[in-house]
């Protein structure tokens, strides 16, 4: 079954090579790339610095592919934009599929003739909204660090879910190196997705048990403390293999 797939995305390494990964397995009819939502607080900090070079490097050999170079690619402020919509509504898309650009409206979801689909880097049954793979270290809630595939809805992070798989953490991974694992995962997820949209038209899916609470950008303040009670974390899980416990 041929299928006309439309990415959304904003520009970042990760994206890139979940995009890039994608496109070697389904063929890819369009990219959009927005422009990311911009905190009206500090959100910066050091280590995002080296998880990006981490992940240029792991991913790319420090030359991340360009989004033009897989795809027709369009730029828009916000995949909201109304010329964003004339576009969508020109080539027809059959899937859209939003892999980190933030709400949708429901003209925007609307437009795809077979389903609109989110990634979403977190469980949204317990983590809805921005940064959702650090909100649960902040929580000490690390067994609900994971990476999710559902359908859109108008809500955010509410619509019936595909699939999810939790991220497990070992006492050899960083934080930096922790969003290298969820886009790892979300790939996989998305390809075996797709194949299967491609194979029967359409994919299962659950109504969320619960609705998890929303959460916004994680300040500078917070990210240092995550950034402790992460490395806490991983002193205590290497004790424990040290130790022999399980």
């Amino acid at each position: 079954m041929s299928l006309s797939i439309v990415l959304l995305t904003s520009d970042a390494p990760h994206r890139r090579y979940i995009v890039d990964r994608l496109a070697h397995h389904v063929p890819i009819r369009s990219i959009i790339v927005s422009v990311p939502p911009s905190p009206p607080f500090e959100t910066d900090h050091p280590f995002e610095q080296r998880e990006m070079d981490y992940e240029n490097q792991t991913c790319f050999d420090g030359k991340p592919v360009e989004f033009s170079e897989i795809a027709e690619t369009r730029h828009f402020d916000s995949v909201n934009h109304p010329d964003c919509f004339k576009y969508l509504d020109q080539i027809g898309p059959d899937l859209i599929v939003d892999v980190g650009t933030g709400p949708l409206h429901s003209n925007i979801i609307g437009l795809a003739r077979t389903a609109c689909l989110n990634v979403h880097g977190g469980d949204p049954e317990f983590y809805r909204g921005i940064d959702c793979h650090l909100w649960p270290i902040y929580n000490h809630d690390f067994d609900k660090i994971a990476v999710a595939l559902h359908y859109i809805t108008p809500e955010i992070d509410k619509g019936d879910m595909i699939m999810k798989t939790q991220i497990p953490i070992t006492a050899d991974l960083e934080l930096y190196m922790l969003r290298s694992q969820l886009m790892e995962q979300v790939a996989g997820m998305l390809t075996l997705a797709l194949d299967g949209f491609m194979r029967h038209g359409w994919l299962p899916a659950y109504h969320q048990r619960s609705v998890g609470r929303y959460y916004s950008f994680m300040p500078t303040v917070l990210k240092e403390a995550c950034l402790s009670i992460f490395q806490k974390h991983r002193a205590a899980l290497l004790t424990n293999d040290e130790i022999g416990v399980r």
